[in-house]
């Protein structure tokens, strides 16, 4: 009777053989180049596959790019706004500034016409009361304020004191009804 499984060389033999050839083949092409034109001829049928297996990485970095170039630009935009909002607060308080500086050389021109002795004065508050058109100056007797004094500005005459305090005065408007 003949045996059903035949017995040849173990695994492990065959390993040793397959991994000796293997092992001569690489020396062999690397040393004396006899697989170099079969390695040129398979490259060309490779490349595609080398294409295909490599898509998922490009593709990963392309989108690491452009997300990343997403979030720069965004940066980007919210600091410009940012430098943009204290650009235009700075706007404004120039133009305060020169609004000011306008009043100021037309109190120094005004100041010019007139003759004898002047004190500036600022405003402490307006009144809220419509029909009555009074003002409060930080200007009072201690400053040499009297009641009936004229009180001018830039554009000429504004009012008249009519009550004086130690510290401050109450003006009355020439737009007043009651002056």
């Amino acid at each position: 009777m003949k045996p059903l499984f035949l017995k040849g060389p173990s695994p492990f033999a065959k390993a040793l053989v397959f991994a000796l050839f293997s092992i001569f083949l690489i020396i062999a092409d690397y040393r004396l180049g006899w697989f170099s034109s079969l390695r040129s001829s398979f490259a060309g049928v490779i490349t595609p596959i080398y294409w295909v297996v490599d898509a998922p990485s490009q593709l990963a970095g392309w989108l690491d790019e452009t997300f990343q170039s997403r979030r720069d630009l965004l940066s980007e935009n919210s600091a410009l706004r940012t430098e943009s909002i204290a650009l235009r607060a700075m706007s404004q308080r120039l133009a305060v500034l020169e609004a000011e500086n306008a009043q100021l050389r037309e109190l120094l021109n005004s100041s010019a016409q007139v003759k004898g002795k002047l004190q500036v004065a600022e405003l402490i508050s307006i009144s809220p009361d419509p029909d009555y058109h009074t003002v409060i100056i930080n200007r009072g007797e201690n400053d040499g304020v009297f009641k009936g004094q004229p009180v001018l500005d830039a554009k000429g005459l504004m009012g008249q004191v009519v009550e004086v305090q130690s510290q401050f005065s109450r003006v009355i408007l020439i737009s007043d009804a009651s002056h």
